[in-house]
């Protein structure tokens, strides 16, 4: 028996089925902190109008069943929930990059 996140990645959710792969689950030299805040008011609104907390559902969702290596890079966004940054988002759409390049990984049991 296998597991794997084909059906449970919901890449269509969010605008994310045309999206580059990505080989590793964040960036190199990956670091989030509060000197990132959005400074004019644009950036505030393009922050507020990213459908942030469900998405983050989903790569929760993904990260506790199947895809354990990515919770780093997850706990670190999380801490940014409650006032979430434009790199918070890009981190994100990488872990989406990745996820996406490894459908078909999964856990098998014998």
């Amino acid at each position: 028996m296998t597991l794997h996140q084909i059906n449970y990645i919901f890449l269509r959710c969010i605008h994310f089925e045309n999206i580059i792969l990505a080989t590793i689950p964040t960036e190199v030299g990956f670091k989030l902190t509060n000197k990132q805040d959005p400074t004019t008011t644009q950036k505030l609104e393009k922050v507020r109008n990213i459908p942030y907390q469900s998405t983050m559902g989903n790569l929760m969702y993904c990260m506790t069943h199947t895809y354990l290596h990515i919770t780093f890079a997850i706990g670190v966004v999380f801490q940014f929930l409650s006032n979430p940054r434009i790199a918070c988002w890009k981190t994100i759409k990488h872990n989406f990059r990745y996820l996406k390049s490894t459908l078909h990984h999964g856990l098998k049991y014998y």
